[in-house]
């Protein structure tokens, strides 16, 4: 449980030294905050899941380039994980439930390839640590698990009517969460 805490205390540094570096640089601070809301789901090589989450970001764009951006932030997320195959769980009839509440920290850095008054669209990349703060398996608690996790995204997302975020994305974690089960996934979302 050692290392989790200590993964954690590193995002939280780098997300707040970014952000002080930021204030010391831009007196007059153009950053966006704000709530953000969303729904994912997931589909990796033997589970899909679907992912409830909410959360406060900021966000702001480079001088050098007005069309770059990078957010940082911390969410709250509520998973659901349905197992099969290669866990020896029947395939879709009565797959296991995996199911866990987390926070995560994603820094991202993006760019705008374009833009109107109502929509936009723009691809991202980063990393993204996540801490696992409990978790059950067929409703039955679960601790063996790597509780903090870094992962890697990568994706596009479209702006809808000025306010509606709909992405795609690919989501690489290095590790498992538990025995050879890796979270790494295909994700659909959706949020504002």
């Amino acid at each position: 449980m050692k290392t989790p805490i200590i993964h954690l205390f590193i995002a939280i540094f780098l997300i707040g030294g970014f952000t002080k570096l930021h204030a010391e640089r831009y007196p007059v601070n153009n950053t966006k905050k704000g709530l953000s809301v969303g729904y994912d789901v997931n589909f990796g090589v033997n589970f899909y899941s679907n992912d409830f989450h909410v959360g406060y970001k900021l966000t702001d764009k480079f001088d050098s380039d007005r069309r770059a951006s990078w957010q940082i932030g911390a969410d709250v997320n509520w998973t659901k994980y349905y197992l099969y195959d290669n866990y020896g769980f029947a395939y879709l009839d009565d797959p296991s439930i995996y199911r866990s509440a987390s926070v995560s920290f994603p820094i991202i850095l993006g760019y705008e390839i374009n833009r109107s008054m109502l929509s936009g669209t723009k691809v991202y990349a980063g990393a993204v640590y996540d801490l696992i703060l409990f978790s059950n398996l067929d409703n039955d608690p679960y601790y063996n698990i790597d509780y903090g996790q870094w992962a890697f995204t990568v994706g596009t997302k479209m702006k809808v009517l000025g306010l509606l975020d709909a992405g795609v994305a690919f989501k690489y974690y290095p590790n498992s969460l538990f025995g050879d089960l890796n979270r790494s996934a295909i994700s659909f979302s959706i949020g504002f």
